[in-house]
């Protein structure tokens, strides 16, 4: 059971509490112990973690990343703009192979003209899926990234193909695997994927004073692909430093279905792995009928 964290405010007392724990420490229990170096050190640790815990968000999500002019280069695609509810989405039909692609969480979908090139190069259609509070004014959470594939399925509904595919970078599989509960695709690639963000957290403070639970509210997961049969593609670098290539490779082994194949990139790292020579090409014939 995942831990919460909060506080509970008063005139004279401040409560941190930890749900499912529960304990409880007050100002004036603060206030009897040790000396006041140690009662400046607790404070500061509490006040700290309140910090991380109300801006992880913030820690999380980076659509200022990309490129502001992003969107117009993309729109030279040709592929059709549109709003689903809310949710920005980016069509373009090409051939009977559609791919849903849902990007990482830096910059936007915009940001991937270069994947939308190689789609049309080879005659697949494509839906780009934006995210909350990255093309819109709307908060960016988890359950409104979910609200945004739910979107994405409804659109899916309205047009006509033969094959479904879905990609995923980075951040995009917890989208991606909560995408294959409600329809599930002949085919899945995963680019540099996890298990569960909190590993991520995990990994790169292995020794953190605060669990890796309170750093992570939007803790999205894969964890639904234990229940996917059909053709899986997990591509990661070796050398990645944003998302551990052990927690990709962990994931690999984990998924059950027997029409699973890997790449593992040696030495490439997390924004640089699909340009490791053969990688898209790799990826494009995944893609392929076979």
């Amino acid at each position: 059971m995942n831990d919460v964290c909060f506080f509970l405010t008063g005139s004279t007392k401040i409560y941190w509490v930890w749900l499912f724990d529960v304990t409880i420490i007050t100002i004036d229990m603060v206030s009897s112990i040790g000396t006041p170096i140690i009662r400046i050190l607790i404070l500061t640790y509490l006040g700290f973690g309140a910090y991380l815990f109300f801006n992880q968000r913030n820690l999380l999500y980076f659509p200022a990343l990309g490129d502001s002019e992003a969107c117009e280069v993309f729109m030279k695609t040709r592929a059709e703009r549109i709003i689903q509810n809310k949710t920005t989405l980016y069509y373009k039909k090409n051939g009977e192979t559609i791919v849903v692609f849902y990007h990482g969480n830096g910059g936007t979908a915009c940001d991937r003209k270069f994947l939308a090139d190689e789609l049309d190069r080879n005659n697949f259609s494509y839906l780009f899926v934006e995210y909350a509070g990255y093309a819109d004014d709307r908060e960016t959470t988890k359950e409104n990234i979910f609200q945004d594939v739910q979107n994405a399925d409804d659109f899916l509904r309205t047009i006509s193909y033969e094959k479904l595919i879905f990609v995923s970078e980075s951040l995009g599989a917890g989208p991606l695997a909560y995408h294959t509960t409600r329809r599930p695709p002949e085919k899945i690639a995963l680019i540099a994927p996890y298990a569960k963000i909190s590993d991520i957290v995990k990994a790169h403070f292995p020794y953190s004073l605060y669990p890796a639970t309170l750093l992570v509210k939007d803790n999205f997961n894969t964890t639904s692909l234990d229940a996917f049969r059909g053709e899986v593609l997990v591509i990661h670098g070796t050398a990645d430093e944003i998302i551990p290539f052990e927690l990709g490779k962990r994931l690999y082994e984990s998924i059950p279905s027997e029409k699973k194949e890997s790449l593992f990139v040696s030495g490439a790292m997390h924004n640089t792995v699909l340009d490791a020579p053969g990688v898209m090409e790799k990826l494009l014939r995944f893609f392929r009928p076979e």
